[in-house]
């Protein structure tokens, strides 16, 4: 015999609520190999929902440094958008 489990009642929630208010501000850092030896790195930021970065730096010579500054730039951009 099979009975039936049925769940708890689910608080209501709204994942969509305030999606517009922060969906300006979701950014996210990738560093990529895109270049031609010794300056083969560089960063870029993406926006939620673009496949195209929002903002890229020129090349540098190993992943530390544009992991570096490309955190910066991330952080900079985060704090111009909020402010």
């Amino acid at each position: 015999m099979i009975s039936k489990l049925s769940a708890p009642a689910a608080a209501e929630f709204d994942v969509y609520a305030d999606a517009d208010k922060h969906a300006a501000y979701d950014y996210s850092l990738a560093i990529k190999n895109r270049g031609r030896p010794p300056k083969s790195w560089r960063w870029e930021i993406y926006t939620a929902g673009k496949s195209k970065p929002v903002r890229q730096s020129d090349f540098f010579e190993t992943m530390s440094e544009a992991t570096r500054t490309g955190k910066a730039a991330l952080a900079g951009l985060r704090a111009n958008r909020a402010a």
